[in-house]
């Protein structure tokens, strides 16, 4: 598989030219899952890529239902989003219990998580938070989708030397919930999985760039762009032979300060909490995910109860997603807003009347 070819089409759909490294990360984390459990079909593994897309919402880290940061965090908002009836097809708040979606396919409900959790070994029903874990969430999505242990249906039924269907493959997870978004997505993993796959595409196509598939998220400690400022101005500062001349007191101070500052500024670099976006993000939510569905559209009793409800107080949290450009949030993505009609009315200057002509009424008269 040329990573450089996966990457730089995943780019350009789904991802819409933003690309992070977490997502990066996520993809190559479910793509070695496939390796260890045999699942070798690329329409396998391209399904699995989009329900993981979808159901994170484009993130492809593990994720709890409605983006909550806790435990107790989801089930507020699950219980503020029924509240107000966005939550239509829910019959009753499952999420209570403390089993709401979580992980990469958003296992839901006791009984899956103690079901799933006796197949691979892990208390689940004990320790939700568990299927957080990237390794154990891999697992789950990937066996769970290729042996049918959430509705009973798997992948082979749907992908098959005589079947082709990524609409119906929807079953497999969450019965019909978004099938046809789902299965566009499929097509653009499968896409871009192909054009990588070296039995499928020989050459490297002509459109594939090494820029295009790197992150645009870069980790300080990598830019060499910025090495080489600070080691020009730290190195050109202690070589100044006057600095041990120094007699005045405030200059000396002023001098510990900046020298204070600049470690601490290094210590940032190095510990990666600072990070340089090599593209501006976007200003408009991309509502083709999980995360800010539409929450009348949810249903939290769909067959196997997986991914039932994703992004019920997500929309409100837009405005924190966008302003966190130090560890952007790939579940958002912003563009720049077009201005509306009458917003283009408003500036558009205002024509002239025409003036009346002279002596018309006079004509009509006579």
């Amino acid at each position: 598989m040329n990573e450089e070819v996966l990457f730089s089409y995943l780019r350009r759909a789904p991802f819409g030219e933003v690309l992070y490294q977490k997502q990066i990360d996520g993809i190559k984390r479910i793509l070695a899952e496939c390796d260890r459990w045999g699942v070798t079909d690329l329409r396998h593994r391209a399904y699995i890529l989009a329900d993981a897309y979808w159901e994170t919402g484009r993130r492809m880290q593990p994720v709890r239902e409605a983006n909550g940061r806790s435990t107790a965090d989801t089930i507020a908002r699950l219980d503020r989003a029924w509240a107000a009836g966005k939550l239509g097809r829910v019959s009753k708040p499952y999420w209570r219990t403390g089993k709401f979606g979580r992980g990469d396919t958003q296992l839901t409900h006791e009984d899956l998580y103690f079901k799933v959790g006796m197949i691979i070994g892990v208390d689940l029903v004990n320790n939700p938070d568990k299927a957080l874990d990237p390794a154990i969430s891999a697992r789950i999505i990937v066996q769970g989708m290729r042996d049918g242990w959430f509705t009973g249906k798997k992948l082979s039924n749907y992908f098959n030397s005589r079947r082709d269907d990524p609409v119906a493959a929807r079953a497999i997870v969450n019965g019909s919930d978004k099938a046809h978004l789902i299965a566009g997505f499929y097509r653009n993993f499968l896409d871009a999985l192909k054009a990588a796959d070296k039995e499928h595409t020989p050459t490297i196509p002509a459109d594939v760039s090494k820029r295009e598939a790197e992150a645009d998220d870069v980790p300080v400690s990598q830019s060499k762009s910025l090495w080489t400022i600070v080691t020009t101005f730290f190195g050109g500062t202690f070589s100044i032979p006057f600095i041990g001349d120094v007699n005045n007191g405030y200059a000396l101070a002023v001098f510990v300060l900046l020298l204070i500052a600049g470690c601490i500024f290094g210590y940032l670099i190095m510990s990666g909490r600072l990070q340089i976006n090599r593209r501006a993000p976007d200003v408009v939510v991309n509502r083709g995910s999980g995360a800010v569905d539409d929450l009348a559209g949810a249903d939290g009793d769909g067959a196997g109860g997986v991914g039932a409800v994703v992004g019920a107080d997500a929309v409100a949290d837009l405005a924190g997603a966008a302003a966190t450009l130090a560890n952007p949030d790939p579940g958002f993505v912003v563009s720049r807003s077009r201005v509306s009609d009458r917003q283009k009315q408003r500036r558009a200057p205002r024509k002239k009347p025409a003036k009346r002509a002279r002596g018309k009424s006079r004509a009509k008269a006579a």
